[in-house]
């Protein structure tokens, strides 16, 4: 862990930023440089709160020296937009999920941010949640045999509207966009192999024009991957399972960064609470201050935005079929 405090800018100042994001920075023992808002009076509120930098706009936040990490956190249409602001100011950057709004943005952002020398991450806070590391290690010393089956899900009955911007079918969805997309990406990094198969995209809670309730389906070889995300529906918890043809695996309320840990070999564990966005944090830091990278990449990213893309069109051309 470096000992060299990590200054950091934040493009957002409300909501998670306020709420998880900046105050994670102070937690990992790093500091709060400044924020630029949707308005003068959003980052002038953030300012105050953590002693920071109001900034007038994106380009006089990037031209502060003291600037020595990015966190982008603002709607996610505006994302490729910041991200290459950032990228020119030759700063390191961690770029809240979804990386853009589609797939062909994700790519085409990718593409122009290949030769950048700085560090671009993803923010899947999720790569240091130690639920997902057991369950990885089971399946890495192949205790389950051949696998059948991966189930990961988590839901939660969620605000009555999501966000304006979220609203619009345009952002790319809400809850593939929002839960879902660290459910993906955790899914992603336990099998690497897995590749879209089918999903359906829906709004029975409030019959919204974007998703409260999102299944997407992958397969790894003969192996069935099932991921839902809810932002509709009260339940039930948060658990990742993985089943094979010996054994199997559970982790129970992982979301949070605890989780119970079971599995049929007799294991039966409470994981220490984690501060996940925290853990994240402490570990781009690091990496700006010289050390190696274990979180997840803008490619990572890329491909979780491929994945709910593929998503969106199956449920769109079977929609269509039925009519």
């Amino acid at each position: 862990m470096t000992d060299r405090q990590i200054g950091w800018g934040f493009v957002g100042t409300s909501g998670w930023v306020g709420g998880r994001f900046a105050p994670a920075v102070r937690a990992a023992g790093h500091r709060v440089v400044g924020g630029f808002g949707s308005s003068a009076g959003a980052s002038a509120a953030f300012a105050e709160r953590f002693a920071a930098t109001p900034y007038r706009d994106l380009g006089e936040m990037l031209a502060d020296d003291a600037v020595e990490a990015v966190w982008i956190a603002s709607p996610t249409a505006l994302h490729p937009e910041h991200a290459r602001a950032v990228a020119a100011a030759g700063k390191p950057m961690l770029l809240e999920k979804p990386v853009a709004a589609t797939a062909t943005a994700a790519r085409q952002l990718a593409a122009d941010l290949a030769g950048t020398p700085a560090l671009v991450a993803t923010g899947f806070q999720h790569r240091f949640n130690p639920a997902v590391a057991a369950v990885a290690e089971t399946l890495a010393k192949g205790q389950l045999g051949t696998l059948c089956s991966l189930v990961i899900q988590h839901s939660m009955a969620g605000p009555a509207a999501p966000a304006a911007w979220r609203a619009d079918p345009a952002s790319g969805g809400w809850a593939i966009a929002d839960l879902g997309a660290h459910l993906l990406d955790i899914a992603a990094s336990l099998l690497p192999g897995a590749r879209f198969w089918a999903a359906r995209l829906s709004s029975p809670g409030r019959g919204l024009p974007v998703d409260d309730e999102s299944w997407v389906l992958l397969a790894d070889g003969e192996a069935t991957v099932v991921i839902r995300a809810a932002t509709g529906a009260a339940g039930p918890a948060s658990y990742i399972e993985a089943a094979g043809s010996e054994g199997w695996v559970r982790a129970a309320g992982f979301w949070t960064g605890t989780s119970r840990v079971t599995d049929s070999a007799g294991r039966d564990e409470e994981l220490p609470a984690t501060d996940l966005y925290a853990a994240q944090t402490a570990a781009f830091s690091d990496a700006v201050a010289g050390g190696p990278w274990a979180g997840a990449t803008l490619g990572d990213g890329v491909r979780v935005s491929e994945i709910a893309g593929a998503a969106w069109d199956f449920t769109r051309e079977r929609a269509a079929a039925v009519r």
